[in-house]
């Protein structure tokens, strides 16, 4: 087993990093099957945030961003959106988000933009160790592969569930009495009513219809009357033209 090191990565690594965790410590494995235990990376502080009621700060590079647990108010003091910060830590994970336990969060405040570059430079230098040593770590690498692909499943899986209810919630609307209701249906109970060719009165027509109709009836009645379709002889009574 190989000793847990805080790796030089980038954010977009932890943000693709899927959880293996056995219960006894946080894992987080990436997909070239490099195992990440402890973090150490560079990024902009983007926003300070709450999360049922713990303090985070959301920091973000080129690839992605991440979040960061505040353990001790001070650990942030002087810090603001914007500065570019060294934060190294455990990475957690409390069953809703990912993110990082540090212990070390300081603020760059000298060489900022060679400070990336370097960054930067220390990132493919880590790469390139991988790619020479990807035996060691081929093993891991099957596990994110496996893992990912059941992810991608579980979420085509949970999509087609939702797609599937609101067709089903759709079709019951479309065949709900109340969708059912149409202009026409309205013109005819008004024409079969108005007897005496003198316009029917709105109460009559509305107590044809249930109360959870009668909302629907009234917003039809009133798209009948703005398109000139059917009109007012006196208040309270519609007719048609």
């Amino acid at each position: 087993m190989e000793k847990s090191v805080a790796r030089i990565v980038s954010l977009g690594d932890i943000e693709q990093s899927i959880n293996i965790s056995d219960g006894i410590k946080n894992t987080f494995v990436m997909e070239n099957g490099v195992e990440l235990i402890e973090v150490n990376v560079i990024g902009t502080i983007a926003s300070y945030l709450e999360f049922e009621k713990k303090d985070y700060l959301c920091m973000k590079d080129e690839c992605g961003e991440a979040y960061v647990k505040i353990i001790h108010s001070n650990q942030t003091i002087g810090t603001e959106e914007g500065d570019l910060i060294h934060v190294m830590g455990f990475l957690n994970f409390d069953g809703k988000r990912k993110y990082i336990n540090p212990y070390i969060v300081k603020k760059i405040d000298e060489n900022v933009k060679e400070r990336e570059e370097l960054r930067k430079l220390e990132i493919i230098e880590f790469n390139k160790y991988i790619d020479k040593n990807k035996e060691a770590f081929s093993s891991n690498k099957e596990k994110y592969k496996e893992l990912h692909e059941k992810q991608i499943k579980e979420k085509e899986k949970s999509k087609t569930k939702t797609e599937e209810k609101t067709q089903t919630d759709d079709s019951k609307k479309e065949n709900s009495p109340v969708a059912q209701i149409t202009k026409n249906k309205i013109i005819e109970i008004i024409k079969e009513k108005d007897e005496e060719d003198k316009g029917v009165p709105y109460v009559d027509i509305l107590d044809k219809f249930s109360d959870d109709e009668r909302e629907n009836v009234e917003t039809i009645i009133d798209s009948l009357l703005d398109e000139g379709l059917c009109y007012e002889p006196i208040a309270g009574k519609i007719k048609v033209l």
